[in-house]
């Protein structure tokens, strides 16, 4: 009978758990100081605006002009004539009557480049008819903002400028 002996050093396996425990280890704590140095890098970085407490004014007050503008949407139109190239701008007359002071906006939702503003200034009946030569064919979103009296008013309409047709 042949027997083997196996001395205790000879070839005894080591358990592997002690050795992964100690490479997570290592691990995690040099993804940690990778991170930590990584942020401190990176310098500080704002989330919000400087000016963030004027910028949420500004928007609070124009969420209350749209909501009173609500009230009136009816009376409020917005045409581009293509045969004319202009756009009528259509307020209710009573704030034609009282005068009103603001601002008729062009926004092009492709080029920024494109957009203009022009003073809004309506009749006594409440109309206005703006010139739209020039501008480039397709969707135009036309914001107006205006005060009557004491009160402000904000909306916005989408229009669409076909293309000039030559005969």
């Amino acid at each position: 009978m042949t027997s083997t002996s196996t001395s205790p050093t000879s070839g005894a396996r080591r358990n592997p758990w002690p050795y992964g425990i100690l490479a997570a280890f290592v691990v995690f704590v040099g993804g940690l100081v990778t991170l930590v140095t990584t942020a401190q890098r990176h310098g500080r970085s704002e989330l919000v605006a400087p000016d963030y407490y004027d910028q949420e004014i500004r928007y609070q007050t124009r969420m209350n002009a749209e909501r009173r503008t609500a009230a009136i949407q009816g009376d409020i139109r917005v045409d581009y004539d293509a045969s004319t190239q202009t756009v009528a701008v259509g307020l209710p007359r009573q704030h034609g009557e009282a005068g009103v002071e603001g601002m008729v906006e062009f926004y092009r939702p492709s080029g920024a480049a494109q957009d203009r503003a022009l003073p809004l200034r309506v009749q006594r009946d409440g109309t206005q008819i703006v010139e739209a030569r020039g501008l480039t064919p397709g969707p135009w979103d036309i914001r107006l903002r205006w005060q009557s009296g004491t009160e402000e008013f904000a909306t916005s309409r989408r229009i669409l400028v076909a293309g000039v047709t030559k005969p």
